[in-house]
């Protein structure tokens, strides 16, 4: 639905989100469609919602009665069919990538405002010590990216499948922050994910988005070289990543 749709039905927050498909989902950036899904999960009754709502559902009744988590009786017909992990929306922070890429893309939903459907993975904050934002910057790493090839089922035209099962096998760099080292590595990588995040929300045009390209590439240089040091790779090793990455 539209947004106008969704403030003239005054939908609560947390009745809808927006949707993000797997095209939308870039490196560090989920890109708004403009697109919103109705998400009636905490609704017990079909009463208790919007009266707009009640009737854009009623005119599409039929629709939603042939689904087949309906037909065995594992939801109500106006009711969104498979609302996984639902209990963790507006409580945990998440990760986004999509089900099918060429390379590492992982995005932070950061104002609790999308939702994906079936070609989208989400990663949920689990409260580990480690920044999300450090998490996301191994994840979109040149490394990690490189590593993932040896992992994910390669599909046609060099695309991956990123299921969870697969991107659980990422050997993720924790931190030990009784380190000063190591603090100052994750506190490093934090940092210049957030610098990389403020560049790619510049809306910027010309000249000016040609400099905010340089900078998010001189940006990805400097995350990817601190990942290697997390990871304690050699110059020989560096060089095969780059060379084949």
């Amino acid at each position: 639905r539209s947004e106008a749709e969704i403030r003239a039905w005054r939908v609560p927050r947390g009745g809808y989100f927006k949707r993000a498909t797997n095209t939308d989902i870039q490196r560090y950036r989920i890109v708004d469609r403009g697109e919103y899904l109705l998400f009636p999960h905490d609704v017990d009754a079909f009463p208790q919602l919007p009266v707009g709502v009640r009737e854009h559902l009623t005119a599409h009744a039929a629709e939603l009665k042939k689904r087949a988590a309906y037909l065995r009786g594992n939801c109500e017909w106006w009711q969104f069919t498979w609302p996984l992990h639902a209990e963790h929306y507006g409580t945990r922070r998440r990760m986004l990538c999509p089900y099918m890429a060429r390379e590492n893309r992982f995005a932070i939903d950061a104002g609790d405002e999308f939702l994906g459907l079936t070609d989208t993975t989400v990663l949920f904050d689990n409260g580990q010590a480690e920044s999300l934002h450090y998490l996301m910057g191994l994840l979109n790493s040149r490394l990690l990216t490189w590593r993932f090839r040896s992992i994910g089922k390669l599909k046609s035209g060099g695309i991956y499948e990123y299921f969870w099962n697969s991107i659980s096998r990422l050997p993720i760099r924790r931190i030990d922050f009784d380190s000063p080292q190591d603090r100052a590595r994750h506190d490093r990588l934090v940092s210049l994910v957030g610098q990389m995040l403020a560049a790619l929300s510049q809306d910027a045009g010309g000249r000016d988005a040609e400099l905010r390209d340089r900078k998010c590439a001189a940006l990805d240089r400097q995350i990817d070289q601190l990942v290697y040091e997390l990871y304690g790779l050699t110059d020989e090793e560096i060089a095969l990543v780059e060379g084949n990455a």
